[in-house]
């Protein structure tokens, strides 16, 4: 995924669903976009239980520096 304005970067999201269960880390390439994400995952978890799920763990972290290099 692409971020907007392109400064955000790209986001990386790793999903696991198990039935009616869900997990996810979101990982951002900088710190701004993590902040934007981070402040978001209230809305996403109350959409994702709306649709009858059930929310194990969700997280964001920002991508180590030596990742966003390579």
């Amino acid at each position: 995924l692409r971020m907007h304005p392109d400064d955000l970067g790209s986001v990386q999201l790793d999903m696991q669903i198990s039935g009616r269960k869900v997990s996810a880390t979101v990982t951002a390439d900088n710190e701004e976009a993590r902040l934007l994400l981070q402040g978001s995952l209230p809305e996403l978890r109350q959409r994702l239980e709306s649709q009858g799920l059930t929310v194990e763990r969700l997280e964001v972290e920002k991508r180590a520096e030596e990742e966003n290099r390579g």
